[in-house]
């Protein structure tokens, strides 16, 4: 004879305990079954660090950084049909949806016909069982931009969306048309292939973003003084194999003039094993060596505190100080350009 329990009939720390103990993908299902499970997984104040929403064939949210997991969750939400129109797709109410842990092999935990909710309905939801520090990042990665971006807009909601990242073959038109949708964005990632030349985005290049990345892993970019010196952002990462050491010692002589004025820190990643010379990237620019056992904390970074030891310290025209950083370990190159003020 077997009988049933109901976990909501035990006592909370034991309800906590046992809840705690299983997968999050189960976590998720478990929450969406009552609003008395909602509350109770909300309760948990389970942590994680990220969330975000990706539009590629189909569209994608994934939650990352949870238990110390090296895999993320990432919840798959497919439409009723095969859309092969080449018009924009409205956001669709989901027909299926899977749970899945990207681990090797790929785990699928939960597989069900979408309970009724919306994508938007959906991202509130994890917004609201989780805690997380509050970025949303809108991903995309599809060569045009498949997804109606109104409907996105109406989509997201509330939602927080501060970054937007492209990645994979996602072309400069489809970014161009997603920043017009969402103009006070914060962080910008131009990572896919389709960013190679930044002469052909200066108006992305000028805005007053907190972060700009351009380049990640497998790509980089062509970039020259010329747009160097159009960057507005307050924390800047590039990845080139075109930058030369010249080219960084006369953007430094500009910043001494009075060049990108919200720059706070730039890093400038070369990975094609170059030599860089000391004496050509701070030519002329009256330099203060740093000792190495003098250890500075950085807090310009959007992911922490870093810390700057030794270097190489110049001064602005009005007075602050940078301190230039080079990098030189196996075939990772790296300059890097901190602003203390």
């Amino acid at each position: 004879m077997s009988t049933t329990f109901s976990l909501l009939c035990l006592p909370k720390k034991a309800l906590h305990h046992v809840v705690y103990s299983i997968d999050y993908i189960d976590i998720v299902a478990f929450s969406l079954t009552s609003n008395k499970t909602k509350e109770v997984v909300k309760s948990l104040k389970l942590e994680i660090n990220n969330i975000s929403l990706t539009l590629d064939y189909i569209i994608r949210i994934q939650i990352d950084d949870f238990r110390n997991s090296t895999s993320p969750m990432i919840w798959n939400f497919y439409p009723e049909k095969d859309y092969n129109s080449i018009e924009p797709i409205p956001i669709y109410m989901s027909a299926h949806v899977e749970g899945v842990r990207d681990v090797n092999p790929r785990q699928t935990l939960a597989k069900y016909r979408n309970p009724g909710l919306s994508i938007r309905e959906w991202l509130a939801h994890f917004q609201y069982i989780f805690s997380f520090p509050g970025r949303s990042p809108l991903l995309f990665g599809s060569e045009t931009c498949k997804f109606e971006l109104s409907s996105l807009k109406e989509t997201i909601g509330k939602s927080d969306v501060t970054t937007l990242v492209f990645y994979n073959s996602c072309s400069l038109e489809c970014a161009q048309m997603v920043l017009r949708q969402f103009p006070f964005i914060k962080r910008f990632f131009a990572c896919s292939q389709s960013f190679e030349d930044p002469s052909m985005y200066r108006n992305i290049l000028i805005q007053n973003f907190d972060t700009l990345v351009l380049g990640h892993r497998t790509t980089s970019v062509k970039i020259e003084l010329d747009e160097l010196l159009l960057i507005n952002s307050k924390e800047i990462h590039i990845r080139s194999t075109t930058i030369t050491d010249n080219v960084i010692n006369r953007f430094l002589k500009h910043w001494i003039e009075g060049s990108n004025p919200r720059m706070d820190v730039v890093s400038f990643d070369f990975r094609d094993g170059r030599f860089l010379d000391k004496n050509a990237i701070l030519k002329g620019t009256n330099y203060r060596e740093v000792l190495l056992n003098e250890v500075r904390h950085s807090k310009r970074f959007a992911h922490g505190i870093i810390e700057v030891k030794g270097g190489y310290d110049i001064r602005r025209k009005d007075g602050n100080v940078g301190t230039v950083s080079i990098l030189q370990q196996g075939q990772k190159r790296m300059v890097q350009f901190f602003i203390w003020s």
